[in-house]
């Protein structure tokens, strides 16, 4: 399929997030050719702009994970090197969208636009193998091989610092493709849905390692594939103006669902010595 120039300058909010993931566009503008360097970093504006998105949205995420993990929490420099993990995994996950793009010669925005079928293959098929897939590599190789990773819990929040690492490069991709409200508004949805995305195979591989013991691979396996299906058809309904709700209530359901397995898995306090001194049975089977 031949590639559109037209409608990577016409680009819409919709496609930003397909187009956001080819690395050419990240540097340079396919209309003016304008290195997006030379605009961007002299720009005290701008300037101001990239680290808004980067450290609110991130912080904010940052610091509602490290609540959820209060109990037991990691340490900050462990979390800060699953965070560098997701940025690495980003620049993995835009080599291999380049090498794609060039191999299959795939135009997304004309599948958005003209083959909603053949979108949704590319959508599960190629962004949701690719980019769970870069996350979920050094959460096998690196994270769970740490001293700290020593709970149920830590599965979620090792996959979700490398989930907010891995949204800092998209974030700051969009600052080309997006604007106004929708650029914030994306901002700070971004790093969400990446960690729910991360959250069901980081958390089954929690519960299968630490509460099952059994079949550990094959769970986290099965969960890898979920997240990717669930990836690709977030991505999908994003992309349809008539289904952006629906891809709203997706990642919902989905966050709720792993809320509550979280305070599944979640360390419970130790009693109170008044609780203790009413019921000594409190707390004898954790």
């Amino acid at each position: 399929m031949s590639r559109s120039s037209a409608s990577t300058t016409n680009l819409q909010a919709d496609n930003a997030i397909i187009l956001s993931r080819r690395p050419a566009l990240y540097l340079t503008s396919a209309a003016t050719g304008t290195n997006l360097y030379n605009n961007v970093i002299p720009d005290i504006l701008c300037i101001l702009k990239v680290t808004s998105v980067v450290l609110i949205p991130i912080g904010f995420w940052i610091g509602y994970i490290y609540y959820k993990d209060r109990h037991q929490p990691e340490p900050i420099k462990t979390l800060g090197f699953a965070y560098l993990l997701g940025l690495l995994s980003a620049f993995l996950a835009l080599g291999l969208f380049a090498l794609v793009d060039h191999l299959l010669e795939i135009d997304p925005i004309y599948l958005i636009k003209y083959d909603r079928s053949g979108f949704f293959l590319y959508a599960v098929g190629v962004i949701g193998v690719i980019e769970e897939g870069a996350k979920f590599l050094p959460f096998a190789l690196v994270c769970i091989r740490l001293k700290d990773f020593n709970e149920a819990i830590d599965g979620v929040v090792y996959a979700s610092m490398i989930a907010l690492g891995f949204a800092s490069v998209e974030n700051l991709q969009n600052l080309y493709y997006l604007s106004g409200l929708i650029f914030y508004l994306h901002a700070l949805v971004s790093p969400l849905v990446h960690c729910v995305f991360s959250a069901i195979w980081g958390l089954t591989y929690s519960w299968a390692a630490f509460r099952s013991t059994k079949l550990v691979w094959f769970k986290t396996g099965m969960a890898l594939i979920a997240g990717i299906v669930i990836h690709g058809l977030y991505d999908y309904l994003s992309t349809d103006p008539e289904m952006k709700a629906l891809s709203a209530l997706v990642i919902f359901l989905v966050w709720l669902l792993g809320l509550f397995l979280i305070d599944r898995l979640r360390p419970k306090p130790p009693p109170t010595s008044q609780a203790l001194a009413e019921d000594p049975t409190v707390g004898s089977n954790e």
